[in-house]
């Protein structure tokens, strides 16, 4: 009976060659679809090309089998192939370690650096309403003896400065030596060469009553110069008018010194040798000129800071804009820690894709494109096998090879097995 069954199954499938698998082995070869087929893969091509009467459906559906690793030919290096899952095992180890790491970071960021950023943040806000608060309601007490003090060298420095600059202006360009030298006699002779502080200069009236502003100003200038906050732009501020009024002084100190000389040589008190930098007139001038225009400017700068401190909110002013930069510094921290996150949260999104791509691989493994091929070619061999025994449906035979031509194209010319 089982011999009469067979023979009907050959001749339905027109292929008198064959001799159809025995029904127990059709089961055990269909229980091996579900897994890995593996045997000789000419052979498998023969008995898969029967059981689907060589369907070049079934033949296309047999070549991705092989491709997927479902179908492997004994004479495969299932060592070789061993080594290469597991080293994309390994990789894929590595890159779950380096997930690991970035979590950290990222749990790091989250538990430890926003919070601590935030904490900062949060007690110099308080601080800032704390001093405001504290301006509103507390007045400051300022030192009553060190400002009397000031203020009494503020205005005894502003008395003796305008009185010096009247006398050692008009000494230096409003006199007139060639009429006091004519009425000169053994009274006046002393006042004549005493023209650091002369009395005359004070009985005239002319525009050196009025020249002493001009060095009122430059102190102000240098009280608004110690005021600047940027350093480099400070102190060359400072220094050119530090400069400025050394030279003017230097001038007059020259001046008076050279009317001196003049009326020394006019009167035949001097032998006409002089050297203007060797006389003691010259810098007793600068002394009492330039050092005490530098001191008086100084004593308005530190009773306009009086001033200034006096004033509770001006001084919270000045606490609040240095704690105002310390926050805008933990904001830019904040921002570099948030962006921080980003980063480590895309990396683990790029090495979860990879880890994927990894994965999906592994069904693919071949340890080479030629062996594949060579099974591509080995099975379809088999195949064709069953193919020239089919004694109808002729057509098959074209249709079969134009997929096993396609298959070939597109996955071996073009390279893209891994």
């Amino acid at each position: 009976m089982a011999t009469l069954i067979e023979k009907l199954t050959a001749k339905r499938n027109g292929n008198s060659n064959e001799v159809m698998l025995p029904s127990s082995n059709l089961v055990a070869l269909n229980e091996r679809e579900a897994g890995t087929e593996i045997g000789n893969i000419n052979e498998i091509g023969y008995k898969i090309a029967g059981r689907n009467n060589g369907d070049p459906v079934a033949l296309n559906n047999s070549f991705n089998l092989i491709k997927s690793g479902k179908i492997v030919d004994e004479s495969n290096n299932e060592t070789k192939k061993k080594e290469v899952i597991d080293s994309i095992n390994n990789k894929i180890e590595s890159y779950r370690e380096e997930i690991n790491g970035h979590r950290n970071e990222i749990d790091k960021i989250d538990q430890i650096v926003l919070p601590g950023i935030e904490k900062e943040i949060e007690n110099h806000k308080k601080e800032i309403e704390l001093i405001r608060v504290s301006a509103r309601e507390n007045k400051y007490e300022r030192n009553k003896f060190n400002l009397v003090l000031t203020w009494i060298g503020f205005i005894a420095g502003f008395v003796y400065l305008y009185l010096f600059y009247v006398s050692a202006i008009h000494s230096a360009l409003f006199r007139n030596v060639a009429n006091e030298i004519a009425n000169a006699n053994q009274n006046n002779i002393g006042a004549l060469l005493n023209n650091v502080f002369n009395i005359s200069a004070f009985k005239e009236f002319n525009i050196h009553w009025l020249a002493p502003v001009v060095f009122f100003v430059f102190a102000v200038i240098l009280h608004f110069s110690l005021e600047i906050k940027a350093k480099q732009v400070k102190w060359p501020s400072v220094l050119a008018v530090v400069l400025f009024v050394l030279v003017a002084d230097g001038m007059l100190a020259y001046a008076i010194e050279n009317n001196n000389h003049t009326v020394s040589k006019l009167m035949g008190l001097s032998d006409g040798t002089w050297v203007f930098y060797k006389s003691f007139v010259f810098y007793l001038v600068l002394f009492f000129g330039f050092f005490t225009s530098m001191g008086w400017s100084l004593i308005l700068h530190t009773l306009a800071s009086e001033f200034e401190t006096a004033n509770p909110e001006r001084k919270a002013s000045e606490e609040i804009r240095g704690i105002e930069k310390t926050l805008r510094q933990f904001y830019f921290e904040k921002g570099v820690a948030g962006t921080s996150r980003i980063e480590h949260s895309n990396a683990i999104n790029s090495i979860e894709d990879k880890i994927k791509t990894l994965d999906a691989s592994k069904a693919n493994v071949h340890y080479s494109i030629v062996d594949l091929e060579k099974n591509i070619d080995d099975f379809f061999s088999g195949w064709l096998s069953y193919l020239n025994g089919l004694k109808s449906d002729k057509l098959r035979k074209p249709e079969c090879e134009s997929v096993y031509r396609q298959f070939k194209s597109e996955n071996f010319n073009r390279q893209t097995i891994a």
